[in-house]
């Protein structure tokens, strides 16, 4: 009997961490839209941020540095990249989190720069066999290196 119920907990556990775990080939592609996306935007290429963000895509922006909560739709980041009036910026980013399933995921990003640092969570799907960001938070605040 303890070896029946043993076996069921153990075909238990195997069943939801299969069903529930992302596999290693997902991982990848998440983290590389997550580096397109960033480096899309320190590089203005517009076309890999379009690429990276879900159309309905939402970014909040809390600045500490200038008191100001901004909230930027797929189209206006798009749109300040091809004018220059964002991205274009030297900093480091780092992926410091990271949790999926087949479905979803959600990363946390700390970005770091001479003058600032950013806290980053991404939301993300899988759009039909495509990783794609739905919705980025961040706080940016004074790097007092």
């Amino acid at each position: 009997m303890k070896t029946l119920k043993l076996i069921s907990i153990l075909f238990a556990l195997f069943f939801f961490t299969s069903v529930y775990a992302v596999n290693p080939t997902d991982e990848s592609a998440v983290k590389q839209v997550i580096t397109n996306y960033f480096s899309g935007i320190d590089g203005r290429n517009s076309d890999a941020v379009k690429e990276s963000l879900y159309p309905d895509a939402t970014v909040l922006t809390v600045n500490t540095i200038i008191d100001k909560t901004t909230r930027f739709s797929t189209d206006d980041i798009i749109s300040q990249l091809k004018k220059g009036t964002l991205g274009g910026w030297k900093r480091e980013v780092n992926i410091s989190s990271f949790e999926a399933n087949d479905k979803t995921a959600m990363a946390k990003i700390e970005i770091t720069a001479p003058k600032m640092k950013q806290i980053s969570y991404l939301s993300l799907i899988n759009d039909n066999g495509i990783w794609k960001i739905v919705s980025e938070v961040s706080l940016i605040t004074r790097n007092s290196q």
